[in-house]
């Protein structure tokens, strides 16, 4: 009998206790149903059971290499197929706009000189009344000069007193929106955040899976140690198995559960959720 038939005879709670991995991924690879993982999950999950079991799944490792093959080359060949596609669609359209493009082109040209041309009959016509006007203006300020001295020297006079006051009022108006500033500066001094400190303290040996937040990157543990987190990025967190305690600024919370456990920390809260929150804050990936 092959190490896989002796694997398929071992019951799916022993696989998961021994190995943390989820009961839908052992049945996934005893069924030989490659289409729920990537290459590389699909063979570490392989390589974990043959850790434990001290099993040679070496034919089981060839399948999911040549089923992965495979399915490379023929998305090659959609993603070909879709960019021929795409190119003849391209050509298609150019050649469909070309004449309109170029008609309006021209369209536009014939607009700009007309334009161009009624601006400058536009201005010459105005050069012309101008003319006219400081004519005009001429003869009569000689006629009237004598008459509106004593008027333009009173209405200076009036005009400098205004401009005086205007500047001082002006100058008051700076100087008390600078106090209102300064002293709106110094009442409003930001706070700084404190960050919690959160230690996740496991009872058995346990795995422990994190995906941070800001950039989707991963890291994972396979350990009997305590680990502390990066309170600093917001982060999702998964463990293996829920027989582990929490301490978060001294206070500690126990659980004990067979089951996988889910949180979720955020804005300095740690949170204990489920699958589809999990799932909604990872893109719809469960890991």
């Amino acid at each position: 009998m092959s190490d896989f038939e002796k694997l398929k005879n071992i019951d799916i709670e022993e696989l998961y206790s021994k190995t943390f991995i989820a009961r839908k991924h052992l049945r996934a690879i005893l069924n030989k149903d490659f289409s729920k993982f990537d290459r590389l999950k699909a063979l570490g999950f392989v390589k974990i059971i043959e850790r434990e079991f001290d099993f040679d799944l070496s034919e089981l490792k060839k399948e999911i290499e040549s089923y992965f093959s495979q399915k490379s080359e023929k998305s090659v060949k959609d993603l070909e197929n879709i960019e021929k596609k795409e190119l003849n669609s391209n050509k298609s359209f150019q050649k469909s706009k070309k004449f309109p493009i170029f008609a309006l082109v021209i369209i536009a040209m014939l607009f700009i000189a007309l334009l161009f041309f009624t601006q400058q009959k536009s201005l010459t016509t105005q050069n012309l009344d101008k003319k006219d006007d400081k004519e005009k203006m001429f003869l009569e300020k000689n006629e009237t000069s004598n008459k509106n001295e004593d008027k333009n020297e009173t209405q200076k006079s009036i005009e400098s007193k205004k401009s005086d006051e205007n500047k001082t009022f002006k100058q008051e108006d700076l100087e008390e929106k600078s106090l209102l500033k300064a002293k709106s500066t110094k009442e409003e001094k930001p706070k700084e955040a404190v960050l919690p400190s959160i230690i996740l303290i496991p009872k058995q040996k346990i795995w422990v899976g994190i995906i941070y937040l800001d950039d989707y990157s991963k890291k994972n543990y396979l350990t009997s140690s305590a680990i502390e987190l990066n309170t600093t990025r917001d982060q999702l967190i998964v463990t293996g198995h829920g027989y582990l305690e929490i301490e978060k600024d001294g206070n500690v919370t126990e659980y004990s559960d067979k089951n996988r456990l889910r949180f979720i920390y955020k804005a300095g809260d740690l949170e204990k959720i489920d699958l589809q929150t999990f799932k909604k804050y990872n893109r719809g990936k469960s890991w």
